[in-house]
């Protein structure tokens, strides 16, 4: 998903001939770009995102991360698309905050693209030295 190049309908990749063929396949009602892809309400697409936050859960509590950096990365990778998700900086304990700000400084957009900021990663390396991820190259941003 990278550079907004997401196999959907209308992706810098693809080239639709006629306007049915850049409809979502799924609701068929908005075109499907890869903000749609997250916003779309068709039953089909909520059981994905059920799914996807089902297996992020286990991810989490395999690793025994704590529960605020679960909420803070599940409602980042929410709001980037649902307008309607309340996610501020106030929900999180203070030790929180610099991950929280950081992150809202370079976008929660980001972590669709395994892009966190200096802070997740410091945070993680201190608190939770055992669950170190394997990188080929480092994927922060400032």
């Amino acid at each position: 998903m990278i550079h907004e190049w997401t196999p959907t309908r209308i992706s810098p990749g693809n080239s639709p001939t006629i306007t049915t063929d850049t409809l979502c396949p799924t609701c068929w009602l908005h075109p499907e770009t890869p903000t749609h892809l997250h916003q779309c309400n068709h039953p089909t697409r909520n059981k994905i995102y059920q799914t996807l936050q089902l297996q992020l859960s286990k991810l989490f509590f395999k690793f025994n991360l704590d529960l605020h950096l679960y909420q803070m990365y599940w409602l980042g990778l929410r709001n980037t698309h649902d307008n309607q998700t309340q996610h501020t900086i106030n929900m999180y304990p203070p030790p929180f905050h610099n991950l929280f700000q950081t992150q809202s400084e370079i976008g929660w957009k980001q972590l669709h693209y395994s892009r966190f900021s200096k802070h997740w990663t410091h945070y993680l390396s201190q608190h939770h030295p055992t669950s170190k991820p394997q990188l080929s190259t480092p994927r922060y941003l400032p």
